[in-house]
Parts: C-alpha cells; structure tokens; sequence
C-alpha cells in the first residue's frame, strides 16, 4: 500500500523550492524512527532560514506517526530548532554539550569518543524502538557508517545540499527492499 512518488521526484527542480503535496505519501509502517543531523542535513552550515520542503519533510513524518529525532554535534542545535520554529516536531535531540553539563571526565572523555554511536543507542533505547526501524540522515560518511554499526538504516546527504525529496524517497525504499544503505556519490 504504497504511493509511487517516483515520478513527482524526478520532475522536482534542484533548488527545492517546490514542496510535494504531502497528504498522500504513504511511509512503511516497519518505518518507526527517522532521526535527522542539522548542519548540512536539514539546513546549510550557518544558514539563518529553514527551506520550506524541510518543514513539508518532516509534517509528512508527523502525518504518518514517525518519531522524529535530532542528532546534532552542533551545541545550539535546540536553540536553532526554537528559532526555526521546527522544534515541536521532534521526540528527541540529542547535541553536542557544553562542558559543563558533564558530570566528570570520564563521562566526559567517553561522550567524545564515541559521540554519534552514543547519541544513536540514547535516542532508540529512550523511545524503544528497534535499530532495524529506524533511519539516518546525515551529511557525514562516518555518521553513517556508525548507523550501519547499530543495524539502521542510513541515507548519506550529498556534501554542501541539504535533504532533499529525493533523499526522503530512496530512505522510504530502504524499508520496502529491506536494504540497509543507499548508495551514493560523493
């Protein structure tokens, strides 16, 4: 039971200004959890505004009950979610922290070493949803690669774009061919 939105996606421009009529595009329900990084995933490295299809992207989610997570190294990615007022539309962030928010240096230490795994098993272990429902959008390879680690599912969002319709679509087919990765190119 699922729209082909194939079609559409082809035929969007490459600026994204144009946003899909969201009411009919159907998620697979193994598709539980989608969690988003925000630099260079959902907005451009330091950009003052929010695209419009990104706030489409993730009503679509909403629309269609997917928790929706953030997993940012950015320390102000909660302030910057507030000031684009996308906030409301996550379950879960999880960001960088200041230093002064660790309890000792060993907590400290293990936080850096081992930064988007951590975030990763918090946000699925705090929501109680399984690695294999779950996908990452991210702009780093590595990032990633540590999704793959945890048995998710993961789209790389290509150097210096943002999330794309596109992108959303080859994650929605991940979970109908029960891939774990979508190739890309760098």
């Amino acid at each position: 039971m699922y729209t082909n939105i194939q079609g559409t996606l082809d035929n969007l421009p490459m600026n994204n200004t144009f946003t899909l009529d969201i009411n009919h595009i159907v998620i697979p329900q193994t598709c539980k959890l989608v969690i988003f990084d925000l630099d260079d995933t959902l907005r451009r490295y330091r950009q003052d505004t929010i695209d419009n299809h990104i706030v489409d992207i993730l009503q679509l989610l909403k629309n269609n009950k997917i928790k929706i997570a953030l997993a940012s190294l950015n320390k102000m990615a909660k302030l910057d979610l507030v000031l684009y007022s996308i906030y409301h539309f996550f379950d879960i962030i999880e960001s960088g922290k200041f230093d002064e928010e660790f309890v000792n240096e060993k907590e400290h230490q293990k936080y850096k070493s081992n930064t988007k795994t951590h975030m990763y098993k918090h946000i699925i272990q705090k929501l109680g949803i399984q690695s294999e429902n779950t996908i990452v959008f991210d702009d780093n390879w590595y990032h990633c690669l540590e999704a793959r680690w945890l048995k998710m599912k993961y789209i790389i969002i290509k150097k210096n774009y943002i999330l794309k319709w596109s992108d959303l679509h080859d994650g929605i087919n991940l979970f109908k061919s029960n891939k774990k990765r979508n190739s890309c190119t760098f």
